[in-house]
């Protein structure tokens, strides 16, 4: 009952504030010639890339690369930016999550999807937000080089084949 009523309030709030595009970029109202508002990509800041190295809770290397860029604490309690413009997993923003959603992102290179549902399992018992997991699992799925589908993360967490 909570899970709905904390969805509700997620797609209410996200009517009026920047989405995430389906690459994890953050997107921003724009007008167009009419006046209408559409969303428009904001894009990712560069970063700087830094070399690879296990990042905590992980026990192992990334697949994916790593960058840093300085990351701000939204309205909502998340952390942004997650990726640099060219894809990198943000360090700075892994290090803001982990203490969040420890056990998706030490989910490993290849787990199985009862690995996975065990690992969102946890991180809720931790008071991890849907939006938190969600955005930990992009990060895991990056770094590890997941590319499970569907998302897993969706069918979880939103008990939907796709996020919105």
């Amino acid at each position: 009952m909570y899970r709905l009523i904390a969805i509700a309030v997620l797609v209410l709030v996200g009517c009026g504030t920047p989405r995430a595009t389906a690459d994890g970029n953050a997107s921003s109202p724009s007008r167009t010639a009419s006046g209408e508002r559409n969303p428009s990509p904001a894009p990712s800041p560069s970063g700087a890339p830094v070399a690879a190295r296990v990042l905590p809770p992980s026990t192992v290397m990334p697949i994916g690369s790593l960058c840093v860029t300085d990351v701000f604490q939204t309205a909502d309690g998340n952390f942004e930016p997650r990726f640099c413009g060219d894809g990198s997993v943000n360090v700075a923003a892994w290090e803001r999550y982990a203490p969040i959603t420890p056990n998706i992102l030490a989910a490993g290179l290849h787990p199985s999807l009862d690995a996975l549902d065990a690992a969102f399992s946890a991180d809720f018992g931790g008071h991890a937000t849907d939006v938190e997991e969600l955005y930990g699992y992009q990060l895991a799925a990056a770094y590890y080089g997941w590319s499970f589908t569907p998302n897993p993360a969706c069918e979880f967490i939103y008990k939907m084949p796709v996020c919105y």
